[in-house]
C-alpha cells in the first residue's frame, strides 16, 4: 500500500504560505560568501538559483531512489517498460551498477522552488570522497541525506558526514525500509506494531549508528539527525518527523508557526 507521504502533503497543505517562505530562503546560511570561498566551492550546473536542494546520497541498494518517490509522493511501477518522468528510478535498473548521474526532482506544490536531488554515490573513481562537497555543489544545498544500506553507514559515509557537517552543511543519516527491520514486532491481528519493541529497534540501531561515526572520528552529526523511515508508508516510525525537518530547512525559521516538532 501506498500513502501520500508527510512531505508532499506539508507543501500543498500549507501552501502559498511555504511557497513565499522557501522564496525568502533561497541562499542557504551555510553557501559560500567571500570571494576564496566561492572560488572553492563553486555553484555547479545542477544547483542554479532560484530553487532550494535537499541532496540524496548513499550506497546503491539502499532504498535511496524509493524514499525520494515516496517523499515526491509518487509511485514507481517497476514492472512498466515505459519511462516514468519525474521518478527515481527504482528496481534492478538502480541497484545494479554505479550512478553516474545527477537527476533533480521537483517538489509537488512547490512550483519549482523545492528539487530533490538523486546524487551519485561518493568514494568512486568518477566521485572520489575528497572533492565529493565542491563537485556536488553541497555548499549549494539546504541539506545532504546520507541513506544507509542496511541502516549500516559505511567508512565513505562517515567521512562525507564528517567533511560536510564541519562546514555546516546540515547532514542527515537515514535508514529507510525500516519495517523490514521491526517485521517480528508486528500484530496482524491488531494490525499495528508493539510500540516498545519498534522503540527498542530504534535505539539499538541509533546507537550503532552513533557509535560507528564516533568511531571514524565524525561527531558533528547529532543523534536527532538519524532517522529511520519506510518508504512504503511515511506516515509510519520517524517518517513524518523526517518530512517536518527537511520542511523546516527550506523555510527557515518560521515553519514552527505550523506545527510543532
Amino acid at each position: 500500500m501506498f500513502l501520500l507521504p508527510g512531505l508532499t502533503s506539508l507543501v500543498v497543505d500549507y501552501a502559498p504560505t511555504v511557497v513565499s517562505w522557501i522564496k525568502e530562503n533561497l541562499l542557504p546560511q551555510h553557501a559560500p560568501v567571500t570571494v576564496a570561498e566561492i572560488e572553492k566551492f563553486p555553484r555547479q550546473s545542477h544547483t542554479p538559483e532560484g530553487s532550494a536542494f535537499i541532496g540524496l546520497t548513499g550506497q546503491s541498494g539502499g532504498g535511496k531512489s524509493s524514499l525520494i518517490n515516496a517523499l515526491l509522493g509518487v509511485e514507481y511501477d517497476e514492472a512498466s517498460d515505459e519511462k516514468q518522468p519525474g521518478m527515481a528510478v527504482v528496481g534492478p535498473t538502480e541497484t545494479t551498477g554505479i550512478h553516474t548521474e545527477i537527476d533533480s526532482f521537483n517538489m509537488p506544490g512547490a512550483e519549482g522552488l523545492l528539487k530533490l536531488m538523486d546524487l551519485p554515490g561518493a568514494g568512486t573513481a568518477a566521485f572520489p570522497i575528497e572533492t565529493y562537497v565542491k563537485d556536488m555543489s553541497l555548499r549549494w544545498m539546504h541539506a545532504i541525506v546520507i541513506v544507509l544500506k542496511d541502516g549500516r553507514p559505511t567508512e565513505v559515509d562517515a567521512i562525507l558526514a564528517k567533511y560536510a557537517a564541519k562546514l555546516g552543511i546540515p547532514t542527515y543519516l537515514v535508514a529507510n525500509k525500516f519495517a523490514t527491520t521491526v517485521r517480528t514486532t508486528y500484530d496482524k491481528k491488531k494490525g499495528t506494531y508493539d510500540e516498545a519493541k519498534v522503540n527498542n529497534f530504534k535505539m539499538k540501531v541509533k546507537d550503532a549508528v552513533m557509535q560507528f561515526l564516533e568511531k571514524n572520528g565524525c561527531t558533528r552529526v547529532p543523534r536527532d539527525h538519524v532517522f529511520l523511515v519506510d518508504s512504503e508508508d511515511m506516515t509510519l516510525f520517524e517518517g513524518p518527523a523526517f518530512s517536518r525537518r527537511m520542511l523546516r530547512l527550506v523555510t527557515g525559521s518560521k515553519l514552527p508557526q505550523l506545527f510543532n516538532e
